[in-house]
């Protein structure tokens, strides 16, 4: 069994994945283990107050795992302030119902993303999702305590991932699809031949850091 960290895909089986529940777009929950949350392109198109009533009662689902994905977008429409209001009123929540897990959709907001970790006390593990930056920007999220999420990016030739896997400790790593119709198992042997491991061996370190997160695998 592949490990989709972070999927679209609504259909997967308990223990296979976490699917994503985007409030205010979604309307069907995921079969298996999901997380919830208020996407930043949607933040000034929801009624916020419904859609945080809403986080609040899917944070305590027994198959949400996970917020997100949750985060700052600075290529969409939306005015960074509505959406880092928005982010933080949603940390505040998985902070009262100890979630265990954040997810994170980061698009050129890494300094603002930092700047909110260390002003939120919440015992949560932050995740990167579809992680597509160089050595250097891969270090920064590390040195920070963050887990990195890689997709389907890592398949194109000119992919800069290939040298980010080469610096990344592989107990921080998972892998994801996202939204990509590309199957899980090709991002898992691209990710491999990178690191110059066998299949086998990443998809066990993939359970492991999936096992420390305290989600709950099926073989």
């Amino acid at each position: 069994m592949f490990f989709d960290a972070h999927t679209h895909n609504t259909s997967l089986a308990l223990g296979h994945g976490i699917s994503n529940f985007r409030i205010g777009h979604d309307t069907k929950l995921p079969k298996g283990y999901f997380s919830a949350g208020i996407h930043p392109w949607d933040a000034d198109s929801i009624d916020i107050a419904y859609a945080l009533q809403e986080l609040e009662s899917l944070l305590t689902h027994p198959h949400c795992v996970a917020l997100g994905e949750i985060g700052l977008d600075k290529a969409c429409r939306v005015s960074l302030d509505l959406q880092t209001q928005l982010v933080q009123q949603q940390l505040y929540l998985a902070q009262q119902l100890q979630v265990p897990l954040i997810v994170l959709h980061v698009v050129r907001t890494m300094e603002e993303i930092l700047a909110i970790k260390k002003q939120t006390n919440i015992n949560a593990q932050w995740i990167v999702h579809g992680f597509n930056g160089n050595a250097n920007t891969a270090l920064q999220w590390l040195s920070q305590g963050f887990y990195l999420s890689v997709g389907a990016a890592v398949l194109h030739p000119k992919s800069k991932l290939k040298e980010a896997l080469l610096s990344i400790d592989t107990s921080r790593l998972l892998i994801e699809t996202d939204e990509s119709t590309e199957k899980i198992e090709p991002i898992y042997r691209a990710i491999a031949d990178i690191l110059n491991i066998k299949t086998e061996h990443l998809k066990e370190r993939i359970y492991s850091n999936i096992n420390d997160l305290g989600v709950p695998l099926t073989n």
